[in-house]
């Protein structure tokens, strides 16, 4: 039975290499009367088609072979089914129940790339009234500008193990410390007006925030709008802004700055000038780090960045 069969799967093959033949045959010498004028002549299955064939099946066997290296990475806790017209091109676990984890952000990277693009970066600035002989009279603005990876050098140590992509907010007061800046007669104000003022999202299981899974959403958050502890405890904070201007008034202060007044909040004035400035990674690194540790503040933040 076993010789038979395996008889019978060899003649469809060469049956099938055959017509195969035949009708590329066919399509290369059409008979005058099969062809109507304006329209063209070659069949469906043609030789001068093998190329895109080829293409597409190379395209596949690439794609499933980078697909499988990453569920065998991800070990028995992933499953993926991609279909390509209702054939499969990669089936791993494709039939093993799991629970869903953040799939959504999937569809917020694909989106943020789509609207902003791979190499979009997003500024934070540092303006006031020009410094005379290191003075500024008045306050600083932090303008935030939706960073979400805007970090301490002190926070991303907490994040073991994780894609480093941040923004160096110590680099930001270096900036001002090089623009001749050494005494601030008012204080550092926050400015996160890019976006609204929602800092979390009612449908929220309260563990999301009690546990720290995710921080504040704002235009102007340092370290997620997260503060950890000495003892290693993490808690999300209300006002991320306030936060922000709280942290860089330290770092100011670390550098011989002297700062007269405590942080506060404002809209900076349009008579302000340029004093420094930082850009985050593009926003395909942005991408990178939040999906690979599925970081739930840099999506919501992604997403306020979408709607602006």
């Amino acid at each position: 039975m076993n010789k038979f069969l395996r008889k019978l799967t060899i003649a469809l093959l060469i049956l099938g290499a055959a017509l195969y033949g035949f009708l590329g045959w066919r399509s290369l010498h059409p008979s005058k009367a099969a062809v109507v004028p304006g329209e063209l002549a070659a069949a469906v299955i043609s030789p001068r088609r093998v190329p895109d064939l080829v293409a597409i099946s190379q395209q596949d066997a690439q794609l499933r072979a980078a697909l499988t290296q990453l569920t065998d990475a991800a070990g028995a806790g992933s499953c993926l089914d991609i279909e390509r017209n209702g054939i499969d091109i990669v089936a791993t676990r494709s039939t093993t129940p799991l629970i869903p984890a953040s799939a959504a952000k999937l569809l917020t990277a694909s989106s943020a790339i789509d609207v902003l693009g791979p190499d979009k970066t997003f500024v934070t600035e540092v303006k006031s009234k020009s410094p005379k002989n290191g003075v500024i009279e008045g306050p600083v603005y932090l303008i935030g500008g939706g960073d979400p990876l805007l970090f301490t050098q002190q926070y991303q140590k907490t994040l073991k193990d994780q894609i480093d992509e941040h923004t160096s907010i110590e680099q930001l007061a270096d900036a001002v410390v090089a623009a001749g800046v050494k005494t601030i007669r008012g204080g550092v104000n926050a400015d996160d007006r890019m976006f609204d003022g929602q800092r979390s999202v009612p449908s929220w299981e309260p563990a999301y925030i009690a546990q720290a899974q995710v921080g504040s959403i704002g235009a102007l958050t340092v370290n997620q709008g997260i503060d950890v502890k000495p003892n290693g405890v993490r808690t999300v904070t209300t006002d991320p802004a306030t936060q922000a201007a709280s942290v860089f008034t330290g770092l100011l202060k670390q550098r011989g700055v002297q700062v007269a007044l405590g942080p506060g909040f404002g809209a900076t004035p349009g008579s302000a000038d340029d004093l420094a400035k930082i850009e985050s990674k593009p926003l395909s690194a942005i991408i990178k780090q939040m999906l690979t540790e599925s970081d739930n503040t840099t999506a919501e933040i992604l997403l306020k960045q979408i709607a602006r």
